[in-house]
């Protein structure tokens, strides 16, 4: 339609007096609108303009269903005082920011209200319980902070859907809201209410299904009548300070639940019992008991359509049972056991379906398990396998995208059938007692993997240069081995390298060999992203991540890192035998946190470039051949902490800027030309050298004039009276003799008076 709208609009106006619904889909107008339709039904996202005084004799909206575009909802914003009937309105997916409009307090016959994602800020207005016919709401991923509304909730007897899931809502939650007669499903998880969760009143009466008050800051005991809401199918009270003794057979009465979680409270959930007490549990699919204080296995074999089973951070202790294998027909997805005491696993521990397996940080013994064929997740971490790494473990790994099994104690080899863990995003086998060198299919799994983890293991050989040509490698670590030769030139294509620690091998190289033939400022070493390996398994967990972990020496302190806190660059090729200089490009990774080259053979002038790394916080050149001076750009270093030249050959002053003379004089030692503060040999240079070339040869000259002078009038006092005096030349001989009896045979002393004469 190519005519504006305020001449159509007129138009209708006057030929159209009763028109109630006006359909304007996709017709790409653009102008005001002037008609006196009581609804437009316009959901095309092809209005160019709006402007603000449209809708002006808009009376009567009857309507169960609008759609509303977002630039509609700017017109709607400006006139809810004249729409005094409307009774749905959805703004899902928009971006509004500001206050919640009290205007929509007007919509008196208003059913619906999503306001879902739209951002807005501020209070929510009292005037929503003003809606008596609201039957559904939902006002989550907002910012609306303070509390809810305090009074007059009950009017809103038609209420069913209730959520105000992650906003930044406060205080107390109000007992109320649960006494409302039509309310199924409330969501209040991820905002900070505190308090205690009060007694659900009529609960014998209630249709309540869904309560998900997960992710706030509520204390004091889980109260009784929760455990009397028959209807309930969903309790997520997780992620808060909830402090009771909790029967697991307390929920038997709650037949139609489905989803149970009290995960991560001051919660003590007690399990024993008798077997009969847990066969009249409900049949519940989802089951999260995490840090529960749990001591013992509960017994689950009955539960037919268990999927979910969490029951992590417990103290539960032995075995794992057998009949973990048998619940719900091995039709069980997700079992996570990490973070419990237990010691070995009951054969046949076979779950054809399952897809992630977590038992990581427990005291298992012996060999790894069998692996499940199909799980994409698969934690073995931090245990006590003291056996090899199965010979073909690729085939079992095949749809695999996480598998860890450092800190152990595996022995052997690692095995080219690993290539077949074709989907591999993370592979760690870190802080083990493996040998032997790195298969050469390893490096060319790098296209899918997203971090190798090779470190503290006994690998010996070198590196194999045969990384993929779209490597993926954010993170490799191969530190802590007996690598030895040069670092492959194909690692140049992993250009998306945030963490590359190659320290405490044997390499012998230049330094560093790859790193001159990238171009001036790629990802290998600048501006990395936050990096959390996720295996995104949306498929059956979204929350499940892996969080990539570096230990780095920073500061002159080991610590470990958690790269999923923050963009962290660092670069360590600590201890090896590089040689060569440090090259000028150094100082182009502008986002380098930490640069450890310290114990190696490193030799040349320190880069005056490295000055340009305005984020770099520690900087260890220890024990290397340096010369040189210590470039003056280092003062441009603010954020520097930590700095360690000692043990080089530089020379000449330290300056004297505030920010180098921070460091201790320890820092600096084993630099025999070094001189000046914070060091306490004082500096004597002179300031033209030619001259003072010149003066120390003058010096030297003098001084050898002086000896020389000194010889000859020395000589002349004791050969001058020997041969102008016979009386002086007579004494002296007389004495010769005397001193000639007592030391020189009789043969000797004969001669003298001839030599005499």
């Amino acid at each position: 339609m190519s005519a504006p709208g305020n001449e159509w609009g007129q138009a209708l106006s006057s030929s159209l007096p009763n028109l109630r619904v006006l359909s304007l889909s996709q017709c790409n107008l653009s102008g005001t609108i002037d008609c006196p339709a009581s609804i437009f039904i316009c959901d095309s996202t092809f209005w160019q303009q709006f402007v603000y005084y449209s809708f002006r004799i808009l009376r009567q909206l009857f309507t169960s269903d609008f759609l509303a575009s977002q630039f509609l909802w700017i017109v709607i914003c400006q006139n809810f005082q004249k729409i005094a009937f409307f009774s749905y309105y959805n703004l899902d997916i928009q971006i509004f920011l500001g206050d919640y409009p009290t205007s929509i307090g007007n919509l008196w016959n208003l059913s619906k209200l999503d306001l879902l994602h739209c951002y807005f800020s501020g209070t929510i207005p009292n005037s929503l319980v003003e809606l008596t016919q609201l039957v559904y709401v939902d006002l989550s991923f907002n910012n609306f902070s303070s509390s809810i509304p305090l009074s007059s909730w009950e009017r809103l007897i038609h209420l069913v859907n209730f959520h105000l899931n992650y906003n930044f809502l406060i205080q107390n939650i109000l007992s109320s809201l649960f006494a409302l007669p039509s309310l199924q499903r409330i969501l209040l998880s991820y905002n900070q209410f505190s308090g205690q969760v009060l007694d659900f009143p009529n609960a014998a009466f209630s249709v309540l299904h869904t309560v998900d008050l997960s992710n706030n800051h509520l204390h004091g005991p889980i109260p009784m009548s929760i455990f009397k809401l028959k209807n309930l199918s969903t309790l997520a009270l997780s992620f808060n300070n909830l402090n009771s003794t909790i029967q697991l057979d307390m929920i038997q009465g709650l037949k139609s639940l489905h989803s149970f979680d009290l995960s991560y409270n001051n919660l003590s959930v007690n399990a024993s019992g008798n077997d009969s007490n847990f066969y009249s549990l409900p049949n519940l699919p989802i089951i999260r008991l995490a840090s529960g204080k749990l001591r013992e296995f509960p017994y689950l074999k009955n539960q037919a359509g268990l999927l979910h089973l969490d029951l992590s951070d417990n103290q539960i202790s032995g075995e794992i049972p057998t009949w973990v294998s048998e619940v719900g027909n091995a039709t069980l997805l997700h079992l996570n056991l990490s973070h419990n005491r237990l010691v070995g696993i009951q054969e046949p521990f076979y779950l054809p379906n399952l897809v992630v397996l977590d038992l990581h940080l427990n005291q298992l013994l012996g060999n790894i398990p069998i692996l499940q064929p199909y799980a994409s997740y698969i934690d073995l971490s931090s245990n006590n396998f003291t056996s090899s790494i199965p010979f073909d473990i690729g085939k079992n790994l095949s749809i695999t995208t996480f598998f860890s099994l450092s800190n152990n104690g595996l022995i052997g080899a690692i095995h080219e059938s690993i290539y077949n863990a074709a989907c591999l995003q993370v592979l760690d086998i870190s802080m083990n007692n493996l040998g032997g060198k790195i298969p050469t299919c390893m490096p060319k799994m790098s296209e899918t993997l997203g971090v190798l983890n090779l470190r503290s293991n006994n690998l010996s050989g070198p590196l194999p240069d045969v990384f993929s040509l779209d490597c993926s490698l954010r993170t490799l670590d191969l530190h802590g081995n007996l690598l030895t030769d040069r670092i492959p030139k194909s690692l140049t294509n992993c250009r998306e390298l945030e963490v590359l620690d190659i320290g405490n091998n044997q390499l012998v190289d230049t330094f560093p060999s790859s790193l001159k033939k990238h171009p001036p400022c790629v990802s290998l070493f600048c501006d990395p992203t936050d990096f959390m390996v996720a295996l995104h398994v949306e498929k059956f967990d979204p929350f499940l991540y892996y969080l990539d972990a570096v230990t780095v020496t920073m500061k002159g302190h080991k610590m470990e890192l958690m790269k999923i806190l923050t963009s962290f660059t660092y670069i360590d090729f600590s201890s090896n035998s590089f040689h060569g200089e440090i090259p000028n490009e150094m100082g182009q990774l502008k986002s380098l946190h930490i640069l450890d080259l310290s114990n190696n053979a490193l030799g040349g002038q320190i880069p005056p470039s490295l000055g340009n790394l305005q984020q770099l916080e520690s900087l260890d050149l220890l024990s290397n051949h340096l010369n040189g001076a210590i470039p003056t750009s280092f003062s441009n270093l603010n954020f520097l902490s930590f700095l360690n030249l000692s043990c080089n050959h530089l020379h000449g002053r330290i300056s004297t800027r505030i920010q180098i003379q921070t460091f201790s004089a320890y820092f600096f030692q084993g630099n025999e030309g070094l001189c000046g503060p914070p060091l306490t040999s004082n500096c004597n240079e002179p300031k033209n050298p030619k001259a003072s070339n010149s003066t120390s040869s003058n010096q030297i000259e003098r001084d050898f004039m002086i000896v020389e002078l000194g010889f000859i009038f020395g000589l002349g006092i004791v050969i001058g009276p020997l041969i102008f005096s016979t009386s002086w030349r007579t004494y002296y001989f007389d004495g010769l003799e005397d001193i000639a009896i007592q030391i020189l045979p009789q043969v000797v002393v004969r001669k003298l008076p001839s030599l005499q004469k």
